[in-house]
């Protein structure tokens, strides 16, 4: 009962329920058992934002840094993001990483996207994980590391990330930045695969070929 549900929400947001807003925010964004309505959307994440609510301030930001619902604005997103991060929300730090990585509505900083992937990445960021892992590989905004790399891609691999696991199987494949071990690098592949991965799949063929 999509109604009542609702009404629960709404009476739980008028009593200051942050997690209420968020979930009306949703369902105005999306009409979900309301009719659609983004300002109202918008209004709802505005009062989690301001009590406190680190998700409501990172999907804020994306609403600021997409213009939907609200008009872009570059630097209200790069502010909300920094709120949430100094409050320890490790999405928002992978966020405001990538934007520091861009150049995206701060100055390209790529060092201190390495040390907001590196704090997002220690609190379980997968996401940041894979970025961090890539500029280790690459040495982009950090001295090259191919066994960092490996590290990493391991970590995320642990994780369920098939990106991960692929990128470890050519490392084993290859001996970049690991003791090559083919074997390894195609169970890495079959992993992926039956995971659902595309990629891994075409790998691994060519592996048998």
């Amino acid at each position: 009962d999509k109604k009542k549900a609702i009404e629960l929400y709404q009476q739980a947001a008028e009593m200051g329920n942050v997690y209420a807003m968020s979930t009306l925010f949703n369902c105005y964004m999306k009409g979900d058992g309301v009719p659609q309505d983004k300002t109202k959307a918008i209004q709802l994440l505005q009062q989690a934002s301001d009590l406190g609510g680190t998700d409501a301030m990172v999907n804020l930001a994306c609403c600021y840094s997409k213009g939907d619902g609200v008009t872009q604005d570059k630097s209200k997103a790069i502010q909300l993001f920094q709120q949430a991060s100094d409050l320890g929300h490790s999405r928002a730090m992978f966020k405001l990483a990538v934007c520091c990585a861009l150049g995206y509505g701060v100055p390209q900083d790529k060092s201190k996207a390495v040390r907001l992937y590196q704090q997002a990445s220690d609190l379980g960021d997968v996401y940041a994980m894979l970025n961090l892992a890539d500029c280790y590989d690459e040495g982009d905004g950090v001295p090259q590391d191919k066994s960092k790399a490996i590290q990493l891609y391991r970590q995320a691999a642990d994780n369920y990330s098939t990106y991960a696991m692929i990128k470890l199987a050519h490392g084993y494949m290859k001996g970049n930045g690991v003791t090559q071990d083919k074997a390894e690098g195609i169970r890495l592949f079959q992993r992926a695969a039956n995971l659902g991965n595309t990629c891994a799949m075409l790998n691994l063929a060519l592996c048998y070929k």
